[in-house]
């Protein structure tokens, strides 16, 4: 027995007396290195029950990194200690499924269990946009080139960054497929990602006055209020639409985030203007709905994807190439023009960065929420003066 390590594995050596043998690893309970005569190196999985041994093959050490292989042994012993077979699991895979089951099969049983939960449900939001259309597809059926062409497709109409997520979705996806058992092929390796190139883009004034008219004559409430809590608070746009009136202390004017991007808990220090906002919708609301922009229509209960209501709001105010993310950019863009320290604007966008963790703890919410209002006023005032300037244009 050795506790594996990365480098052990690699400098394992076939042994030509035998078809092969195995190694078992200090560090996990049941997993094991088989190594042919023919140097091959697989990692599986094997445990007695009732006398007999079960073993399962995992993954071939090329195609599985240590880590994610013991994870994958751990899986396999809880299976077993509850009486699930995993070679039968694995049987069901090489039978052919649809992409919809196996994606169902990925969330819960790797998302949901080794992945933060943004990412997860990030994974989810990207499958639901862009790859349902696929389904019902079996796996055997999507070729590289139905990958390359959605790929394309995506960057064309919906921007590299969605296209590059999805193509990325896809092989993780169908890795875990053959980590499963699927005999096939992964049709997305050696598709390569488009460049992504940092983006500056946030609000100008002159366009701060029409974005604010064209909210301002929105017909649903719902989703003019989702935007003013975009510019007013600068937070991610999922935290936004899963807001719940549960985390919100409106005496106290704080925002408490459970689960963000980076994987910690936020306190967002909530502005005047959106107090205002928030006020007026508790006032109103269903006393059985929790999410402060509920829905219908969704599956989750809340405001989903807004794009709709965003392609009308920019073409009323003509304003071209804005994403809803350039809204949280906006905030941080005016915080920073208003004289704000990298160090406040970082705490109230919830950036996370190992240099300044020590400075953002000892802060508090009020120069926060004061850099907040600050930029708040000067992105407003440029609506202000749009109106003063019509009014002598007039006189």
């Amino acid at each position: 027995m050795v506790k594996f390590t990365e480098s052990y594995i690699s400098k394992l050596q076939p042994d030509t007396n035998k078809a092969r043998y195995e190694i078992q690893d200090e560090g996990c309970p049941g997993l094991y290195c088989r190594v042919t005569d023919k140097g091959a190196k697989t990692y599986c999985f094997f445990r007695r029950i009732n006398g007999k041994l079960k073993r399962v093959t995992i993954a071939k050490t090329c195609d599985i990194n240590l880590k994610d292989a013991r994870k994958q042994a751990l899986e396999y012993y809880t299976q077993i200690s509850n009486g699930i077979d995993p070679n039968k699991e694995k049987q069901k895979l090489k039978n052919e499924i649809c992409l919809a089951d196996l994606f169902s099969k990925y969330i819960e049983e790797h998302g949901k269990k080794y992945t933060k939960q943004s990412t997860w449900k990030e994974n989810q939001n990207i499958y639901n946009r862009y790859l349902l259309p696929w389904k019902n597809k079996t796996l055997i059926s999507i070729t590289r080139d139905d990958i390359e062409k959605l790929h394309t497709k995506l960057s064309r109409e919906n921007g590299i960054y969605a296209a590059n997520s999805t193509l990325t979705l896809i092989k993780h996806i169908f890795n875990k497929a053959i980590e499963w058992g699927w005999q096939g092929n992964n049709p997305a390796i050696g598709i390569k990602k488009l460049k992504e190139k940092s983006r500056d883009r946030y609000l100008q004034p002159d366009e701060i006055v029409r974005f604010f008219n064209a909210l301002s004559s929105s017909i649903n409430d719902t989703t003019r209020d989702f935007f003013y809590m975009l510019i007013y608070t600068g937070q991610r746009r999922s935290n936004v639409l899963s807001m719940s009136w549960d985390d919100i202390s409106l005496k106290n004017k704080i925002w408490h985030i459970p689960d963000t991007k980076n994987g910690e808990p936020l306190n967002v220090p909530l502005v005047n203007k959106a107090v205002d906002i928030l006020t007026d919708r508790y006032a109103k609301k269903d006393n059985n709905i929790s999410w402060v922009f509920p829905s219908n229509t969704s599956i989750s209960g809340h405001l989903e994807e807004p794009k709709k209501a965003w392609k009308n709001i920019l073409e009323e105010a003509n304003i071209a190439d804005l994403r809803i993310h350039d809204i949280r950019r906006t905030l941080g863009s005016y915080q920073a023009i208003s004289g704000s320290s990298l160090h406040i604007i970082g705490k109230s966008l919830g950036h996370k960065s190992t240099q300044a963790t020590e400075i953002y703890a000892r802060l508090s919410q009020d120069p926060v929420r004061a850099s907040m209002e600050k930029a708040i006023d000067m992105i407003e005032s440029f609506t202000y003066q749009d109106t003063d300037g019509a009014s002598d244009e007039k006189k």
